[in-house]
């Protein structure tokens, strides 16, 4: 990475959504990056991770569990290392919240 001059952002932070429940209880399973196939090629993952700040200008994406992950989350405890920019990974980006204007 050094030699190359590279850089990495973390994807740490998933959705959540009910947070009283486990990744692997959740009505919606999208809450969590999680393996949704497996092949001879590897795995597939679908789900969310949110504030990736850093991702628009790093080369690399390192993904990692939020939280500690028991025997019936195992397919949400996932490490993975991708080069960014590749064409199968999506990011959706979103304007920022206009700040309010103080009077005064």
């Amino acid at each position: 990475m050094q030699h190359n001059d590279c850089s990495v952002f973390s994807g740490v932070t998933d959705v959540k959504g009910d947070r009283s429940q486990r990744p692997s209880q959740q009505k919606d399973p999208d809450m969590y990056l999680h393996v949704i196939d497996r092949d001879n090629k590897g795995i597939v993952v679908r789900g969310a991770k949110i504030h990736q700040t850093g991702s628009l200008c790093a080369n690399w994406g390192l993904i990692v569990p939020t939280r500690e992950m028991r025997k019936e989350d195992k397919d949400y405890g996932r490490l993975l290392c991708y080069p960014y920019r590749c064409r199968r990974i999506g990011s959706r980006l979103r304007p920022g919240h206009p700040r309010s204007q103080s009077s005064g």
